[in-house]
């Protein structure tokens, strides 16, 4: 009897499943939730899904999409999701949309503190993180780390577009760095972009450090571009700090300006260094032994500049230094022989003691 009772049972739960096309499991004879499947309702048992190891999960041959296990050599619930394989749920990429609205200075909406040395959030992807709002986009703020770091290896490393009054990026530091961005490839560092109003692409502020600091390998540390106004602005409220120091360690130039008018100056120029190492300097002629001069030619020491054939000397005399008077015609030339410029004067007379002259050195 207790055979037929079985048989009977498993024909009628059959049937059940073929005609409703749903089923529910639970012990109050509730019918299913229209649009489940299955509904299996509980209030002192939960739902236990196949226990696998990693090797037995392996070994399941072509694998459905959405198929779910418990790994219990990992001791996490996984789906397996077709090329990407088997993913842990708690890290499937979900996105994540959040709004509400805080206080000035009040708690953000989302907070995430690190008390170890590792990141509080690290994101990636095509764009990893991409901060709106309606004063700051993205704000990074470092004791004595870097408050926003970006890297790209084809594409940008911090992106910051300021439409209205906004700024594109702000980072804040202490000690470290606000904003750091690395371009290991053919893409940009840092890239600030302001459409419109009188917002700024990217602020560097710093106390004592850098505002900004820029480095290339091979590309372009800093490249500005505006279609209608400045691409480059600088200003500096110190008397004696220079407003901007523009150096190539290596000996090439250090700066080259494309343009209809590509310098324009307000205001005076100074030349500072030692006459070996400066474009424009004095030269006085000083006669007899170990002096300058031989005849009419008074040589000019200044071999680390003025050290081509090319080069451009514009020299004047210069009356007021030592109150001496030149009144002779002279010119410049170059001599092959000692590879140096050299002033002389046309009426082939001997070159006076004492004569000042001013000098600047235009290279090509």
């Amino acid at each position: 009897m207790k055979k037929i009772y079985y048989i009977f049972t498993f024909l009628l739960c059959v049937y059940v499943q073929t005609v409703n096309a749903q089923m529910a499991i639970n012990s109050t004879g509730l019918a299913p939730a229209s649009t489940a499947m299955l509904d299996v309702q509980s209030t002192n048992k939960g739902f236990l899904m196949p226990r696998l190891t990693t090797t037995q999960r392996n070994s399941i041959v072509s694998p459905s999409l959405g198929l779910m296990i418990y790994n219990i050599t990992t001791g996490e619930i996984e789906v397996y999701q077709g090329v990407a394989g088997w993913k842990t749920a708690s890290r499937l990429a979900v996105p994540l949309l959040m709004s509400g609205s805080t206080a000035v200075g009040g708690t953000g909406i989302i907070e995430a503190i690190n008390t170890s040395t590792g990141d509080a959030i690290k994101a990636s992807g095509n764009t990893a993180v991409r901060g709106f709002g309606i004063a700051t986009g993205l704000y990074g703020e470092a004791a004595t780390g870097t408050g926003t770091f970006g890297r790209s290896d084809i594409y940008r490393g911090v992106w910051g577009r300021g439409v209205t009054t906004g700024d594109g990026v702000v980072g804040d530091a202490v000690s470290g760095r606000g904003v750091m961005g690395i371009a290991t490839g053919s893409g940009t560092g840092v890239y600030g972009e302001a459409l419109a109003g009188t917002g700024d692409a990217v602020i560097g502020d710093a106390n004592s450090g850098y505002g900004g600091y820029f480095r290339s390998v091979s590309g372009t540390g800093v490249a500005a571009i505006s279609t209608s106004s400045y691409g480059i602005v600088a200003e500096n409220t110190s008397a004696t700090v220079p407003v901007a120091q523009i150096a190539n360690l290596s000996g090439g130039t250090a700066i080259e300006a494309i343009a209809s008018t590509a310098l324009k100056i307000t205001g005076a120029i100074k030349v500072a260094g030692g006459i070996t190492a400066q474009p424009a300097f004095k030269i006085t002629s000083v006669t007899g032994s170990g002096g300058n001069t031989t005849a009419n030619v008074l040589t000019i020491p200044n071999t680390t500049l003025a050290n081509n054939i090319n080069d451009i000397l514009i020299v004047t005399h210069n009356f007021s230094p030592n109150g001496t008077y030149l009144n002779k015609a002279y010119g410049v030339f170059w001599n092959v022989i000692t590879s140096t410029w050299n002033i002389y004067l046309e009426d082939i007379s001997t070159m006076p003691n004492n004569i000042s002259f001013n000098v600047l050195v235009i290279k090509q």
